[in-house]
């Protein structure tokens, strides 16, 4: 292929349950548990998790609003549901439906907000103060802070409303990945395209230069997925293929590109396919210090600083840390009747959904 905080006081979002609590590392999160001691048990239609600094967000899915998903930034909650999309700031809430009428929330006073009217939204993601997405026709909207070119508009000047990035109009973005300066754009042929701070090497362009338009990335693999991560000392950028193998780029520390070493990279590098035990990746999640894969087998992976859940010796409840250069499978009593659709990495600790694993009499 040619071309490549915690939010403390979150508005609440109306027609939904959204329940916020701290997570406790490697407990088990399910529909039937509670994500830490004293916290509020999780809904009995659990459809999506979003994760971001100490942080948890769930979403129920309920008859009266067909959630799709949730994405968290910092100080930045998203969601899409089947005919809007919206995304919020602090006080700050979009709204854009499909039945044509965007509004604007600031201080619980309703605006209408022209840009997204009519817009369809596929796939967004929630940044360091910004939020990129893409829409059913595979258009890009992006707006907030414009740090290092990270909303692609050719120029660093901040958006107060989602601006299409104009720059690709033949190109069909699939998907989007926003991080604390850098972002990700997938097209449905498989390109990736990054814009952004490169100061670490997370765009994979080769060198350490801003990209104030997406840049076509090099990769020999139709790409499916692209993850930005870190945070604004330490970025990095992971890619998924249609094949299912992972390539990594930029910041190392704590062995977060999972290729085995502490140097950073200016391009994408293979992470080997014997890391995951020959299985093919089926997702991706990067976090500020580590990163998470899932198999098409259901098994998860995960790289970078790990966070080690208290010994039952352990009356001080230390909670410890080690790095993983390379993904080592998750093995948790808690995941043996899971069966994981999904994972999140966040800051320091994980988050896996999934169903039940059906009991054999």
């Amino acid at each position: 292929m040619r071309r490549g905080s915690s939010m403390n006081a979150l508005p609440k979002l109306p027609s939904k349950r959204a329940s916020v609590m701290k997570a406790t590392p490697l407990r088990r999160a399910s529909t039937r548990a509670s994500l830490s001691e004293g916290g509020s048990p999780l809904p009995s239609k659990c459809h999506d998790i979003a994760v971001n600094g100490e942080t948890v967000i769930v979403a129920e899915l309920e008859n009266r609003l067909k959630l799709y998903s949730v994405e968290a930034g910092v100080r930045l909650l998203g969601t899409i549901a089947k005919d809007s999309a919206m995304s919020c700031s602090g006080t700050h809430l979009t709204h854009s439906s499909t039945r044509g009428t965007t509004f604007c929330k600031l201080k619980d006073k309703p605006l209408i907000l022209n840009p997204l009217t009519g817009i369809i939204v596929r796939q967004l993601s929630a940044g360091h103060g910004y939020t990129v997405l893409c829409t059913n026709d595979g258009k890009v909207f992006s707006w907030g802070k414009g740090d290092h070119g990270c909303l692609g508009h050719g120029e660093t000047d901040a958006r107060q409303e989602p601006q299409q990035i104009l720059s690709l109009p033949f190109t069909e973005i699939v998907h989007v990945s926003a991080a604390h300066c850098h972002t990700s754009l997938v097209s449905s042929d498989g390109e990736v395209y990054m814009c952004g701070s490169g100061s670490k090497g997370q765009l994979g362009t080769g060198n350490n230069s801003d990209a104030l338009t997406p840049v076509a990335l090099d990769v020999s693999d139709s790409a499916k997925m692209a993850c930005c991560g870190g945070n604004e000392g330490h970025p990095f950028t992971l890619i998924l293929t249609a094949a299912g193998t992972v390539l990594s780029s930029g910041d190392a520390e704590n062995g977060k590109l999972g290729i085995g070493t502490k140097w950073s990279k200016k391009t994408f590098s293979y992470i080997g396919k014997s890391h995951f035990k020959d299985n093919r990746v089926d997702k991706i999640s990067a976090g500020v210090d580590h990163s998470l894969a899932l198999t098409s087998n259901g098994l998860v992976f995960q790289w970078g600083l790990i966070t080690v859940p208290p010994s039952a010796e352990d009356r001080h409840g230390v909670v410890r840390t080690r790095v993983e250069n390379t993904p080592k499978q998750l093995e948790h009593p808690s995941l043996e009747d899971l069966v994981p659709e999904k994972m999140f990495a966040g800051h320091q600790y994980s988050v896996i959904c999934g169903k039940s694993r059906p009991r054999q009499l």
